[in-house]
């Protein structure tokens, strides 16, 4: 399940259960705003607001959501592969890939 998918369903379930985008946000500590930008994708939550969102509707996240939202949204470029490498995390496979296919090595890549 992808973090759109999710979102989409937390939607339907906070309308399902007649709740506004502010009574929701009050809960979660966020702005209505916030919540409708999450709703519409605008905006990607992070792993903590996306845990709460999903609490407040009393559901839970699928671990596939929360591993997705934890990688930087510009993973599969050379820029996320930058980021990775500049922020010490574990490089992706997507960044792996986009690396390999500029067809440059680690040391050129943080020059």
């Amino acid at each position: 399940m992808t973090p759109e998918k999710f979102a989409d369903e937390l939607r339907m379930e906070r309308v399902r259960r007649r709740i506004r985008q502010v009574g929701l946000a009050d809960r979660i500590g966020v702005d209505f705003r916030t919540v409708s930008n999450w709703e519409t994708m605008r905006n990607r939550p992070n792993a903590v607001h996306m845990i709460a969102w999903a609490a407040a509707l009393g559901r839970t996240v699928p671990s596939e959501v929360l591993a997705d939202l934890q990688q930087p949204t510009i993973c599969g470029t050379r820029s996320g592969y930058q980021k990775h490498v500049r922020d010490r995390t574990e490089k992706c496979r997507p960044c792996r890939d986009a690396h390999a296919a500029n067809g440059r090595n680690y040391r050129e890549a943080t020059r």
